[in-house]
């Protein structure tokens, strides 16, 4: 393993100097909020009870539904750690159904940001959430709903489309 001593102190000093530890805290309490908050207002979804943390890089919670779970398609609620920014993504259980959709939205006008590869990419398609001032206002929570319901509306709708 090859061990950069000056990044371990320089980490040393934001855990001292800082309340970076306090803000990353607060940044998994406001997705635990976000999650309870859509959970109590989208009856018609499951939600994945768990929040998952990647290196930093984003933390997320996913959802579905019975109509998404039987194509292979699941929703994450991500929080982009550089940018201090949400995100809706919609996700294949798998590498392999991801590169089906792909090559579905190749079809069709997409309305959303897709990804470059379906077989590295953890996304489909996204939407950036607008930057809020108040990431617990009630406007954010009504504009993931209404993005959560156009991605599925979008993906549901390219089943007509034939390969």
């Amino acid at each position: 393993m090859k061990f950069d001593r000056q990044l371990f102190l320089e980490y040393k000093n934001l855990m001292k100097t800082t309340s970076i530890q306090a803000a990353y805290q607060q940044i998994l309490d406001l997705l635990k909020y976000i999650f309870t908050t859509l959970q109590k207002e989208m009856k018609d979804y499951d939600f994945h009870p768990r929040i998952v943390e990647n290196k930093m890089d984003f933390s997320y919670f996913q959802i579905t539904n019975q109509k998404l779970k039987d194509k292979g398609l699941k929703i994450q609620i991500v929080f982009i750690h550089s940018t201090c920014r949400f995100e809706i993504w919609m996700s294949g259980y798998n590498r392999k159904i991801q590169s089906k959709y792909d090559n579905l939205i190749s079809l069709n006008r997409c309305p959303f940001i897709t990804c470059e590869d379906p077989y590295r990419n953890d996304f489909i398609a996204k939407i950036a959430v607008d930057d809020m001032e108040d990431p617990t206002s009630l406007k954010m929570i009504t504009q993931m709903k209404h993005y959560i319901k156009l991605l599925e509306e979008y993906f549901l709708s390219l089943e007509k489309t034939k390969i």
